[in-house]
Protein backbone atom coordinates (compact mmCIF):
# COMPACT_ATOMS: atom_id res chain seq x y z
CA UNK A 1 0.00 0.00 0.00
CA UNK A 2 1.34 3.57 -1.00
CA UNK A 3 1.66 5.80 1.81
CA UNK A 4 0.44 8.72 0.93
CA UNK A 5 1.19 12.19 2.95
CA UNK A 6 -0.40 13.33 5.93
CA UNK A 7 2.18 15.91 7.54
CA UNK A 8 4.25 18.76 5.30
CA UNK A 9 7.02 20.52 7.76
CA UNK A 10 6.89 24.33 7.16
CA UNK A 11 8.61 26.50 9.63
CA UNK A 12 9.89 23.51 11.56
CA UNK A 13 6.51 22.49 12.44
CA UNK A 14 4.70 19.38 11.28
CA UNK A 15 1.39 20.84 9.90
CA UNK A 16 -1.58 18.14 9.25
CA UNK A 17 -3.23 18.24 5.55
CA UNK A 18 -6.50 18.34 4.91
CA UNK A 19 -6.00 15.34 2.29
CA UNK A 20 -9.12 14.93 0.86
CA UNK A 21 -9.82 15.53 -2.93
CA UNK A 22 -12.16 17.73 -2.57
CA UNK A 23 -9.88 20.25 -0.71
CA UNK A 24 -7.34 19.86 -3.69
CA UNK A 25 -9.90 20.66 -6.08
CA UNK A 26 -11.33 23.93 -4.10
CA UNK A 27 -7.64 24.73 -3.92
CA UNK A 28 -7.25 24.19 -8.08
CA UNK A 29 -9.97 26.89 -7.95
CA UNK A 30 -8.57 29.40 -6.01
CA UNK A 31 -5.39 29.31 -7.94
CA UNK A 32 -7.37 29.82 -11.21
CA UNK A 33 -9.96 32.65 -9.45
CA UNK A 34 -9.76 36.07 -10.68
CA UNK A 35 -11.43 36.69 -7.45
CA UNK A 36 -8.55 35.89 -5.35
CA UNK A 37 -5.72 38.58 -5.67
CA UNK A 38 -1.63 37.01 -5.65
CA UNK A 39 -0.93 38.04 -2.27
CA UNK A 40 -4.58 36.48 -1.12
CA UNK A 41 -3.77 33.17 -3.20
CA UNK A 42 -0.80 31.74 -0.75
CA UNK A 43 -3.49 32.65 2.21
CA UNK A 44 -6.37 30.83 0.54
CA UNK A 45 -4.20 27.79 -0.09
CA UNK A 46 -2.49 27.69 3.10
CA UNK A 47 -5.99 27.64 4.90
CA UNK A 48 -7.60 25.23 2.92
CA UNK A 49 -4.83 22.27 3.17
CA UNK A 50 -3.48 23.51 6.54
CA UNK A 51 -6.49 25.18 8.39
CA UNK A 52 -7.27 28.99 8.58
CA UNK A 53 -5.98 29.22 12.27
CA UNK A 54 -2.26 27.72 11.15
CA UNK A 55 0.17 30.93 10.49
CA UNK A 56 3.37 30.46 8.35
CA UNK A 57 6.03 32.82 8.35
CA UNK A 58 7.69 31.02 5.24
CA UNK A 59 5.09 31.68 2.38
CA UNK A 60 7.16 30.49 -0.20
CA UNK A 61 8.30 27.35 1.02
CA UNK A 62 4.73 26.95 2.00
CA UNK A 63 3.71 27.09 -1.84
CA UNK A 64 6.60 25.41 -3.19
CA UNK A 65 5.36 22.23 -0.58
CA UNK A 66 1.95 23.06 -1.83
CA UNK A 67 2.64 22.90 -5.66
CA UNK A 68 4.62 19.80 -4.59
CA UNK A 69 1.55 18.33 -2.84
CA UNK A 70 -0.90 18.92 -5.36
CA UNK A 71 1.05 17.59 -7.98
CA UNK A 72 1.40 14.37 -6.53
CA UNK A 73 4.82 14.59 -5.26
CA UNK A 74 5.84 15.38 -8.81
CA UNK A 75 8.18 18.16 -8.97
CA UNK A 76 7.41 19.56 -12.59
CA UNK A 77 9.31 22.45 -14.40
CA UNK A 78 6.82 24.89 -15.70
CA UNK A 79 5.81 23.59 -19.40
CA UNK A 80 3.34 25.56 -21.31
CA UNK A 81 4.43 22.81 -24.27
CA UNK A 82 1.73 20.26 -22.72
CA UNK A 83 -1.79 19.83 -24.32
CA UNK A 84 -4.66 20.88 -21.00
CA UNK A 85 -6.86 17.80 -22.51
CA UNK A 86 -8.46 17.61 -18.16
CA UNK A 87 -10.42 20.05 -16.23
CA UNK A 88 -11.10 19.16 -12.74
CA UNK A 89 -14.17 21.88 -12.59
CA UNK A 90 -15.13 21.39 -16.33
CA UNK A 91 -14.83 17.77 -16.16
CA UNK A 92 -16.48 17.34 -12.66
CA UNK A 93 -19.32 15.38 -14.56
CA UNK A 94 -16.90 13.27 -16.82
CA UNK A 95 -15.05 12.21 -13.70
CA UNK A 96 -17.70 11.40 -11.68
CA UNK A 97 -19.47 8.99 -14.31
CA UNK A 98 -16.26 7.14 -15.31
CA UNK A 99 -15.38 6.46 -11.27
CA UNK A 100 -18.94 5.24 -10.97
CA UNK A 101 -18.56 2.94 -14.44
CA UNK A 102 -14.75 1.62 -13.55
CA UNK A 103 -14.66 1.65 -9.58
CA UNK A 104 -18.21 1.63 -8.48
CA UNK A 105 -16.91 4.40 -6.64
CA UNK A 106 -19.60 7.56 -6.01
CA UNK A 107 -17.59 10.67 -5.35
CA UNK A 108 -20.17 12.24 -4.09
CA UNK A 109 -20.38 10.48 -0.94
CA UNK A 110 -16.83 9.40 -0.98
CA UNK A 111 -13.78 10.89 1.13
CA UNK A 112 -10.48 9.87 -0.35
CA UNK A 113 -6.76 11.29 -0.38
CA UNK A 114 -6.08 13.68 -2.95
CA UNK A 115 -2.77 11.57 -4.24
CA UNK A 116 -5.13 7.85 -4.43
CA UNK A 117 -7.73 10.34 -6.48
CA UNK A 118 -5.32 10.76 -8.90
CA UNK A 119 -3.74 7.55 -8.95
CA UNK A 120 -7.33 6.70 -9.83
CA UNK A 121 -8.08 8.98 -12.39
CA UNK A 122 -4.84 7.70 -14.01
CA UNK A 123 -5.86 3.86 -14.38
CA UNK A 124 -9.54 4.60 -15.31
CA UNK A 125 -10.51 2.53 -18.58
CA UNK A 126 -9.62 3.48 -22.00
CA UNK A 127 -13.28 3.15 -23.18
CA UNK A 128 -14.69 5.19 -20.30
CA UNK A 129 -16.26 8.28 -20.96
CA UNK A 130 -13.35 10.57 -19.55
CA UNK A 131 -10.71 8.72 -21.73
CA UNK A 132 -12.79 9.07 -24.39
CA UNK A 133 -13.30 12.57 -24.29
CA UNK A 134 -9.39 13.46 -23.56
CA UNK A 135 -8.48 11.07 -26.61
CA UNK A 136 -10.51 13.35 -28.68
CA UNK A 137 -9.17 16.58 -27.38
CA UNK A 138 -5.53 15.28 -28.60
CA UNK A 139 -6.45 13.66 -31.40
CA UNK A 140 -4.24 15.38 -33.84
CA UNK A 141 -6.68 16.00 -37.31
CA UNK A 142 -3.37 16.55 -39.49
CA UNK A 143 -3.24 12.93 -40.60
CA UNK A 144 -6.48 13.16 -41.80
CA UNK A 145 -6.43 13.26 -45.35
CA UNK A 146 -10.68 13.50 -46.44
CA UNK A 147 -11.84 16.87 -45.69
CA UNK A 148 -15.46 15.69 -44.74
CA UNK A 149 -13.81 13.47 -42.00
CA UNK A 150 -11.41 16.40 -40.75
CA UNK A 151 -14.89 18.55 -40.25
CA UNK A 152 -16.49 16.05 -38.57
CA UNK A 153 -13.51 15.30 -36.19
CA UNK A 154 -12.97 19.00 -35.81
CA UNK A 155 -16.85 19.95 -34.50
CA UNK A 156 -16.25 16.80 -32.68
CA UNK A 157 -13.40 18.43 -30.34
CA UNK A 158 -15.09 21.79 -30.14
CA UNK A 159 -17.77 20.55 -28.50
CA UNK A 160 -15.44 18.88 -26.11
CA UNK A 161 -12.95 21.47 -26.27
CA UNK A 162 -12.01 22.36 -22.30
CA UNK A 163 -13.13 26.57 -22.26
CA UNK A 164 -10.86 28.98 -22.11
CA UNK A 165 -10.44 30.91 -19.25
CA UNK A 166 -9.89 35.03 -19.64
CA UNK A 167 -8.90 37.29 -16.76
CA UNK A 168 -11.21 40.26 -16.34
CA UNK A 169 -8.79 42.28 -18.14
CA UNK A 170 -8.27 40.19 -20.81
CA UNK A 171 -12.37 39.63 -21.02
CA UNK A 172 -12.89 43.75 -20.83
CA UNK A 173 -10.39 43.58 -23.48
CA UNK A 174 -12.41 40.87 -26.19
CA UNK A 175 -15.73 42.55 -24.94
CA UNK A 176 -14.84 45.89 -26.41
CA UNK A 177 -13.29 44.69 -29.60
CA UNK A 178 -16.21 42.43 -30.09
CA UNK A 179 -18.26 45.67 -29.57
CA UNK A 180 -16.40 47.37 -32.35
CA UNK A 181 -16.83 44.92 -34.83
CA UNK A 182 -20.55 45.50 -34.13
CA UNK A 183 -20.28 48.95 -34.49
CA UNK A 184 -19.08 49.01 -38.12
Amino acid sequence: MVAYPQYAEIDGKQLKINTDYQVALDCFKAINSDEISDIERPIALIGLLFGEDVEIEDKETAMRIIKQYLQCGKVEEDDNTSINDLDFEYDKDLITSSFLTDYQIDLETTSMHWWKFCSLISGLKDDCILNKVRDLRNYDISEIKDSKTRNKIIRQKQKVAIPVKHTKEEQKEIDEFEAWLGEE
